[in-house]
């Protein structure tokens, strides 16, 4: 808006840019995005698979600094993967490719499941995993690969910033939805990254030597597929003590 001296309108002006260019980039962006990771993949699982073989078939004849050369490049590899894979859902996700496909899950079995998946990690670690007390016949209407994603990344998350105590799942049914949590004793957040730690690209890491690895995907992908969902996501934490992740989903008729 355009006015004169003694502050009466005389004229407004408006400015059309033309983003059809801009748009057509982001476009061929993330399908050179989506080929590359999916192209990677396939050939970073061959070799992770050969590298188990070797690692398994010939445990006696391999010398001890050998055997630390293929768990060093087995632990590399598994970080590319996940890399890639992170690379790939975001792809996917911002391209309006992924879609919910609803089944109902108990919520005991899940957690079960997820404990045995990360217990040998956490052990190493020398963590608890927990998983609360949750009512038996406990489901959730929701996309089963896609919800065990979320709770994947909040669980690698919480054992990658915690050095000593503990890491619990929880589940609560409250009144118009399902409550997950996840607890950990670790680094915690300052308050005021509690919101931009959900964002692309975020990693808090307060060490002047990168000590946590990562590019900060993880959580980012977490927020996207719980609003997938129709639910939310949130963070309680408390800095030097440790964080708890919430995410609800709604319930369904």
């Amino acid at each position: 808006m355009i006015a004169s001296k003694d502050e009466g309108r005389i004229g407004i002006i408006t400015i059309i840019r033309d983003v059809t260019q801009e748009k057509e980039l982001g476009e061929l962006r993330d399908g050179f995005l989506r080929t590359v990771t999916h192209e990677l993949r396939t050939p970073l699982t061959s070799i992770i698979g050969f590298l188990e073989l070797i690692k398994g078939s010939t445990q006696q004849a391999l010398s001890d600094q050998t055997r630390k050369w293929i768990q060093i490049a087995l632990h590399e590899a598994a970080n590319l993967k996940e890399l890639i894979d992170d690379l790939l859902d975001l792809s996917q996700i911002r391209a309006g490719r992924m879609r919910i496909q609803h089944e109902y899950l108990n919520v005991v079995e899940l957690f079960s499941s997820l404990v045995q998946t990360f217990q040998p990690l956490a052990q190493r670690r020398q963590l608890d995993l927990i998983a609360g007390a949750v009512d038996p016949s406990l489901e959730i209407s929701a996309d089963g690969s896609k919800l065990r994603r979320i709770l994947v990344n909040l669980i690698s998350n919480a054992l990658k910033f915690t050095q000593v105590g503990y890491i619990r799942l929880d589940c609560v049914d409250d009144a118009h939805e399902i409550i997950f949590s996840v607890t950990d004793t670790g680094i915690g957040l300052r308050e005021d990254e509690t919101e931009v730690i959900f964002e692309k690209f975020r990693q808090i890491d307060y060490s002047s030597t990168r000590k946590y690895e990562g590019i900060g995907l993880g959580l980012s992908i977490v927020k996207q597929l719980v609003e997938m969902h129709g639910g939310r996501v949130w963070v309680v934490s408390v800095f030097g003590k440790g964080s708890t992740f919430y995410f609800s989903l709604p319930k369904t008729s």
